[in-house]
């Protein structure tokens, strides 16, 4: 088995499937999703600054921040693992 060197880590989705016939036949997947012309900077400003605040939002909710660094700290390992694992067996 080969020394574990960092790049072996990472993981890089990728979407290079074809959906089936049926899905493309039912779903139009061959046109843009996006048709409209994008909208220019200040009519984007225009319209956030224009739209109301949300009512009785006064602060963040810091409640599960402290328990995002330890979690993403365990299960990081299990996703590489995962990935491994499927690999050896693919």
């Amino acid at each position: 088995m080969s020394e574990f060197t960092k790049t072996q880590a990472i993981v890089h989705p990728h979407y290079d499937w074809t959906p089936d016939l049926l899905v493309k036949d039912r779903f139009v997947l061959d046109r843009d999703f996006f048709t409209a012309p994008m909208l220019t900077d200040a009519d984007r400003i225009s319209i956030i600054d224009n739209y109301p605040p949300i009512r009785g939002q006064i602060r963040k909710d810091n409640n599960l921040k402290p328990l995002q660094y330890p979690l993403s700290g365990g299960f990081r390992p299990l996703d590489i693992l995962d990935s491994e694992i499927i690999k050896c067996f693919t």
